[in-house]
This record gives structure tokens, C-alpha cells and sequence, in this order.
């Protein structure tokens, strides 16, 4: 009896061993400490949290048939993995849309609930100049009507009668007045015309009496440039020794109210301190010139005429522009040029502005050596070369405006004789641009930043926005397509997969 109970105590104290061990493996298994998992897989990290929720006062019985006793909470076990790609570097424009791929573990079958995604630094880049390359028109009104300096009570000669001096700022000796009652521009068509160079000048001013346009020299076929006016008279001004052939025109030609040139390429304006006014296409360009037309003097009678030109004396074509825009990041400007007359001296320049701050000229003896008659152009300038740029945009807001101005300026107030075409300095501006790459807010009109078609939401610093997605994503690839409407948008991009 005694030996047999000696052993029965001995297999009952093993069993509660055992079982004390099986409780222990069951309490470490689920121990919150016990596992953390890491997985890296194409670029992106994987991390899983395992949260397990064991606040129970666990009571251990000593039966065979139970493990807890009494009323217990189920026990809360999370499995939470994240998948992420930080600082994604996203180019969109909206020409295209582009998908960004999410891979998830195939292995160990992940399934996706929730995407969270931060969007920082958005840059839009785009052209901010409107009609950059300027409005055609349909062809011209046209009227067949001849305009000679000939007389006929004179001498059996075309050649215009000599010592017809006046004074140039006041037209007088008006050999022909052309108009047209419904005109709002004109310009006239010579089939010959001869004046003799330098000495003798033709001089057309406008209704206002406002001289716009002085000729010396020879040339057939000839256009003048567009003059604003519905009236034009035409002067001679000789010095009394040498008669030349004078001119002949053929035609004119004119817009009027319901074909006007002007209010086709309205989103231009004209600016100058001087009175002269044309600005238009020459030589049936698309293009917009400037004129600045020198004051004719003759100081003595036996010397060919000058052109005197005043300090700061300018004519320009200009637009302002709304931007809706944070910081600046980059710019650069360019525009094309063509000298139809040109002085070779770079006391005159051509200039671009940008609200009233030049940020570029060149002067006319330079473009006269690389060739009048030609188109040329700056290229593409960027702000870091800029003559000003330190004050041009450190203000700019929401719906700032911008000035952005291109034309002709006199530097120095100069009386030129000598020199070739000194008495106008006509010039064509073409592909007027002006790219600026700005801070954006997604939700902006002309950006339209979506994901999967959804809008963002607008962070408190401009260039940030969110936006966060529930369901279920089960396939690979997980995709995110992404659309703007701007012409060039960048940022960075965090998302998260739950």
C-alpha cells in the first residue's frame, strides 16, 4: 500500500507540471513581444505591427475539463501590415494620364483596406502669355484708286518741284489726302517710289496731323506699315537742288470696324509717351510691331536732314496677366524680333519688362550687325540671367497680376545725321513668351490634380494636398492614376496601403 501510493502522488504532481508548461508555451505564444516582421519588395518597405490585447486576469484551473474560469473577453489579435513609397518624384501633364503601380506579398496573401496618400510641393509649369504668336485676318479691304505727286499743268515730268521746305512736326505742301470713311487702319501700296536720300523726305501723317511714317531713298513695290487712322496725308520735303521721280500708289488697303485687326489681337495693348501710334502686321507677317519715329529737322539748308530722338522716349505692346500662384520656382522668357528699320546705334534698344522692371534689352547697332530684315531671337532667357528679378515676384498671391511688356526705347537724347534709317526704328514682335514654374494648389481650375478621378483635398501650405481611400484591393497592381489639366505638373508623392 505504501509503495503503490508513492507512486500515484509522484504521476499526479508530472501531470500538474506538464499542464503549468502548456499554460506557460500558451501565455508566451501570444506574448505582444514575441514576433515583429519586416519585408522589403520592389523599392517599397512592408512593416507589420502585431497588437495583441491580453488585459485578462487569466485564473488557471485545476481541473482537467477547463482553461479560464468564469466570464472572459475574447482575446484581440491585429495584424496590421503598411506598405509605403515615400518621396515619389511624379511628372503628369494633360496630354496623359499615369498610372503608379503598388506590388503587394503574393507569398503571404496581403490584402489591402484603406490607401492614405500626401501630395507636397506641386509645381505647375506653363506658358502664361496669351496670343504669343498673334491673331491672322482674312485679307483686307482693298481700293484700286492712283495717288501721283504728278501734275499735270506742269512740267512734262513725273519729278516733284524742288524747295518744298515745311516744317515736319506740322504737314504742309499735302500733296494727296487718302481716306476712308469706316477705315480703323491703313496702308498704302507704292508702286515706285524715288526720293532723294537723305535730302528730301515723304512724310504721311495721320488725320491728327501726327507724323507716323517718313521715307528717303528708292523702292518698287512697296507697302507702308499699318497706321491707325481712317485718313492719310502725304508731304514732300526737298532741299531745292535735286528732283527725283517721287511716287506712285496703285492701291490701299484698310480694315474697318467688322474686320479690325486690332480687336482680333485685343489681348495686346499699346503703350507709348510718344504720339505715335501703329502697331500691326507689316509685310503680311502674323506678327505685331512698334514704331518710333524720329523728329526730321534740317539745321542748315545745305546739310542732309537729321532725326532727333528725346530720352526715355518709348513705344510698346503689352498684356497683363492673372496668375494664381504661390512661390516662384523658375522662369524664363523669350520673344522673336524682326528690324524693318533699324539705326545702327545702341543709344536706341529694344527691352522686355515685367511690371515696369527691365529684364532685358538689346541695343539696335547690335541687332543691326547681326542683320536687319531678319528674324532673330533671344531665346530662351532664364530668370538667373534676368537684368532685374529680385523684386519682379516676392509678393505674388492668389490672382496676381503681372505686366509683361515688349518695345522700343531711346536711351539719350540725341540728334542723328549720318546714319542709315535713323528716322523710325520699326520693329515685329513675334512668340512672346513668358514660362514661369510656380507653387500650385491642387484643386485650382486649370490644375485639376485627381487620383483615380477623385479631387484632393487642399493642404494649409500652397503646393499640398491629401486624399484617402476605403476598400477592398485584393489583385496586384494596385493602381493610382493620376490627371491635371495642367500643360506640366510635378510633386512628391507619400502613400500608405493598410
Amino acid at each position: 500500500m505504501f509503495r503503490s501510493k508513492k507512486n500515484f502522488n509522484k504521476i499526479d504532481k508530472c501531470r500538474s507540471l506538464f499542464l503549468l508548461f502548456i499554460i506557460l508555451i500558451t501565455l508566451l505564444f501570444f506574448n505582444t513581444n514575441f514576433f515583429n516582421l519586416s519585408i522589403e519588395k520592389n523599392s517599397f518597405n512592408l512593416s507589420v505591427d502585431t497588437n495583441e490585447s491580453l488585459d485578462h486576469n487569466v485564473k488557471i484551473s485545476l481541473g482537467d475539463s477547463t482553461l479560464f474560469e468564469g466570464t472572459e473577453e475574447s482575446l484581440n489579435i491585429t495584424d496590421i501590415g503598411n506598405l509605403y513609397s515615400l518621396n515619389q518624384d511624379v511628372a503628369v501633364t494633360n496630354q496623359e494620364e499615369v498610372n503608379l503601380s503598388y506590388y503587394l506579398d503574393n507569398v503571404h496573401d496581403w490584402k489591402v483596406s484603406k490607401i492614405n496618400t500626401n501630395i507636397k510641393n506641386v509645381q505647375d509649369t506653363r506658358e502664361w502669355v496669351n496670343n504669343s504668336d498673334f491673331f491672322s485676318l482674312e485679307f483686307p479691304y482693298r481700293n484700286y484708286s492712283t495717288f501721283d505727286n504728278y501734275d499735270p499743268p506742269g512740267p512734262p515730268t513725273h519729278n516733284y518741284t524742288d524747295d518744298l521746305l515745311n516744317d515736319p512736326g506740322t504737314p504742309a505742301n499735302i500733296d494727296n489726302v487718302i481716306y476712308s470713311r469706316t477705315a480703323s487702319a491703313m496702308r498704302l501700296h507704292f508702286t515706285k517710289i524715288e526720293i532723294e536720300t537723305d535730302w528730301d523726305l515723304l512724310f504721311i501723317y495721320d488725320r491728327n496731323d501726327i507724323l507716323q511714317f517718313s521715307f528717303t531713298g528708292r523702292a518698287t513695290d512697296f507697302y507702308t506699315p499699318w497706321i491707325k487712322s481712317d485718313r492719310l496725308k502725304i508731304t514732300l520735303n526737298t532741299d531745292g537742288s535735286v528732283e527725283r521721280y517721287g511716287y506712285n500708289i496703285d492701291y490701299y488697303e484698310f480694315y474697318n470696324e467688322s474686320k479690325n485687326y486690332f480687336d482680333y489681337n485685343s489681348s495686346w495693348g499699346y503703350s507709348s509717351n510718344v504720339a505715335t501710334n501703329n502697331f500691326g502686321s507689316v509685310q503680311n507677317d502674323t506678327a505685331m510691331y512698334v514704331t518710333l519715329v524720329g523728329e526730321p529737322s534740317r539745321p542748315d539748308p545745305l546739310d542732309d536732314m537729321d532725326a532727333t530722338y528725346n530720352e526715355d522716349d518709348y513705344v510698346e505692346i503689352y498684356q497683363n496677366i492673372t496668375i494664381p500662384r504661390g512661390a516662384i520656382i523658375d522662369a524664363y522668357f523669350s520673344f522673336d524680333y524682326y528690324a524693318e528699320y533699324a539705326m545702327d546705334s545702341n543709344e536706341n534698344y529694344i527691352y522686355c519688362e515685367i511690371n515696369n522692371e527691365r529684364i532685358y534689352s538689346k541695343g539696335l547697332g547690335d541687332i543691326v550687325t547681326l542683320g536687319r530684315k531678319t528674324w532673330l531671337t533671344t531665346g530662351n532667357i532664364n530668370i538667373d540671367l534676368w537684368s532685374n528679378s529680385s523684386k519682379l515676384f516676392n509678393d505674388i498671391k492668389t490672382n496676381n497680376i503681372i505686366n509683361i511688356s515688349v518695345g522700343i526705347m531711346s536711351g539719350a537724347s540725341i540728334i542723328y545725321g549720318g546714319f542709315d534709317e535713323r528716322f523710325q526704328q520699326i520693329f515685329m514682335f513675334d512668340n512672346i513668351s513668358l514660362v514661369l514654374t510656380t507653387l500650385a494648389n491642387a484643386t485650382q481650375a486649370d490644375i485639376n490634380l485627381t487620383l483615380n478621378s477623385n479631387s484632393l483635398i487642399d493642404g494649409v501650405n500652397w503646393g499640398s494636398s491629401y486624399q484617402n481611400f476605403t476598400g477592398t484591393w485584393t489583385s496586384n497592381p494596385i493602381l493610382l492614376t493620376v490627371q491635371t489639366s495642367s500643360p506640366a505638373l510635378e510633386f512628391e508623392l507619400d502613400t500608405k496601403l493598410f
